[in-house]
């Protein structure tokens, strides 16, 4: 009987736990993210759709009308672009050559 009480406790405990944490989509922990980098605030009180409209109105200044997943993937392709810049920048990783070309004496000539 005792076996089958705790059992009960454990079920309903775990139960009540999800259900305190609320709806989570599959979207909403990147979409957190996002929303901290650019909006310095999380909404994770409102929907996908809606969070998804305020991103996009923030980053590319308009709100695209198409499916949710194609939404979401250029959203993660502007926030993905946008921390490589950021990387680059950090590190001073862009572009410039790291070492001179062979001959570099004779395509120079007498300077």
């Amino acid at each position: 009987m005792l076996k089958k009480y705790l059992g009960f406790l454990i079920i309903f405990y775990i139960t009540c736990l999800s259900f305190s944490y609320g709806y989570e989509s599959r979207y909403s922990t990147s979409l957190s993210r996002m929303e901290r980098e650019w909006l310095h605030r999380e909404f994770t009180e409102d929907n996908d759709e809606t969070r998804m409209s305020r991103l996009e109105e923030k980053v590319f200044g308009t709100i695209h009308d198409i499916d949710t997943k194609s939404r979401y993937k250029h959203l993660q392709q502007a926030f993905d672009a946008k921390k490589t810049m950021r990387y680059k920048r950090r590190n001073n990783l862009y572009d410039y050559p790291t070492s001179l070309p062979m001959n570099v004496d004779e395509l120079l000539g007498n300077w």
